[in-house]
């Protein structure tokens, strides 16, 4: 058994180092890319295209009603053999379902009045593209969750982060020969990596669709426990989105496009963060699920692992941003979107509470208490609509930050009282003031430094980074079986794949 535990441990540990690849190429690629479409669009295309963007993620979360969640928490509890047979009953009811709801609103008056009160009605070419991203992006991430419950996470992430982020590609191609692009061919590139990463995972499921095929096709008996699962999370799709989101609505509603394009550099730049430690939850996702149904103590091993190796990442980030602010803004952006630098320090903890409340909402997700769930979104979306509202026309950019902090703090605190996850924290192990103190001194040492050229700017960074690393030895924040863990992994790196 311990042999067992110490062989997924190490598994895990491959895992989370190779995703933690990908964070490192996405946190090369996400920052390049919000550079090319900040300079090259300007701020009140990048604006629009922050409408469009944001508008894609909402139809692509509620769209798939809780489905993707299902097949992570609940798939373990079934026969192996089933797996095949439940996932592509839930992806024909998907693929009927969400063609037929974005059929509906494109033609019918719903699109319009969508560009119409959102100042859009020129762009209804980019309303037609986004409904292609929609559709295959809803599909291409339920097929990243299904390798997840597999626990196949390495292909997951790269495959999730070629959708999200390979379209980078084409741009930069498009910048290397033309020095320019425009909007409709940066969500034609988009959609173009959408369609070819669906079509992979085909590709790679063939043998289960042509045993899901040979068994009869679709069987309602496995699709109405998914359904039944997932009903009560549409609430909680939409109004993770109202958090996430409305605010850039709103914002253009009482200011314009310009300023929502500035607002989202902000956003996008603390949203890397979030990315970075969130990372850690959802590679173990797949495993804590399986032990909540077989092994308590290794849940709450897992668990405490999650909360740590997040925060490892979230604390140097979070002071980084906070030191580095204008730097960060000029180096991505230039001097024209200054304005946004602020605007970080405002929202500076809203990844954050943002990483704690998504971990907890996992513990609530594995327990079934999906009714909680959507409680907690419903009271998050209400506030925050209530605030970007009270708060945007007197404060514009900072009223919508605060309302976008205050939301996810609430949303932390009562996800915090149900799950009681206080009472399973292992806190010598989670060393949380270590994190904290090796924060502050990086923070310390790089304030001193204001770098003004490109490659300066990227040495302090490195800097910090070695700084804070080295600090989380010193402090013997690893103790020494994560060590062995960490040297084992290495160890094995080329069986990754």
């Amino acid at each position: 058994m311990i042999k067992h535990k110490r062989k997924k441990y190490l598994k895990i540990g491959r895992e989370i180092g190779f995703s933690y690849i990908l964070v490192f190429l996405q946190f090369i690629v996400g920052p390049l890319l919000i550079a090319l479409l900040t300079r090259i669009l300007g701020a009140e295309k990048y604006g629009i295209y922050a409408l469009f963007s944001v508008f894609v993620g909402l139809f692509s979360l509620i769209l798939q009603p809780g489905l993707s969640q299902y097949l992570i928490t609940k798939l373990p509890s079934y026969e192996e053999k089933k797996w095949p047979l439940i996932f592509f009953s839930v992806i024909s009811f998907e693929a009927v379902f969400v063609f037929a709801i974005l059929t509906i609103f494109y033609f019918s008056p719903l699109g319009a009045m969508f560009l119409d009160v959102n100042k859009l009605a020129t762009y209804k070419s980019l309303l037609a593209v986004s409904m292609v991203i929609i559709f295959f992006s809803t599909i291409g991430g339920i097929y990243d969750y299904y390798y997840r419950a597999k626990q196949r996470i390495n292909l997951a992430n790269f495959m999730e982060f070629f959708r999200l982020k390979g379209w980078a590609l084409p741009l930069f191609v498009l910048f290397l020969l033309f020095r320019r692009f425009d909007l409709f061919q940066v969500f034609l590139a988009w959609g173009i990596f959408v369609v070819l990463t669906l079509l992979i995972y085909f590709w790679k499921t063939k043998k289960e669709l042509f045993y899901f095929i040979r068994s009869g096709g679709a069987q309602y008996n496995l699709i109405k426990p998914a359904l039944i699962f997932g009903f009560p999370l549409i609430s909680t799709s939409i109004l993770s989105w109202v958090i996430a989101a409305s605010d850039r609505y709103i914002l253009n509603y009482f200011t314009s496009a310009s300023v929502v394009g500035i607002y989202s550099l902000a956003y996008s730049l603390l949203g890397t963060l979030f990315t970075m430690a969130i990372i850690v939850s959802s590679v173990i996702l797949p495993y804590f699920s399986e032990a909540w149904w077989k092994d308590k103590k290794q849940y709450s091993t897992l668990l405490n692992a999650s909360l740590k190796y997040g925060l490892i990442m979230m604390a140097p980030g979070l002071v980084g941003a906070f030191v580095l602010r204008n730097e960060l803004i000029t180096l991505i952006s230039g001097p024209q979107y200054i304005a946004a630098a602020p605007v970080v320090k405002t929202l500076l903890l809203y990844p954050l509470f943002l990483f704690l409340s998504s971990a907890l909402l996992q513990v609530l997700m594995v327990r079934n208490q999906n009714v909680f769930a959507g409680f907690v979104f419903l009271f998050g979306g209400i506030l925050n609509i209530g605030l970007n509202i009270l708060l945007i026309p007197p404060y514009g950019m900072h009223g919508a930050a605060i309302a976008t902090v205050l939301s996810y703090l609430l949303m932390f605190l009562l996800t915090l009282y149900k799950t009681r996850v206080h009472k399973l924290l292992d806190y010598n192990f989670v060393k949380l003031p270590r994190i904290v103190l090796s924060a502050i001194i990086m923070g310390a040492a790089i304030s001193f430094i204001h770098p003004t050229h490109a490659l300066t700017k990227l040495i302090t960074l490195a800097v910090g980074a070695g700084i804070y690393f080295a600090l989380l030895f010193l402090t013997k924040v690893f103790d020494k079986n994560e060590l062995k863990l960490v040297r084992g992994a290495l160890f094995s790196f080329k069986k990754i794949l």
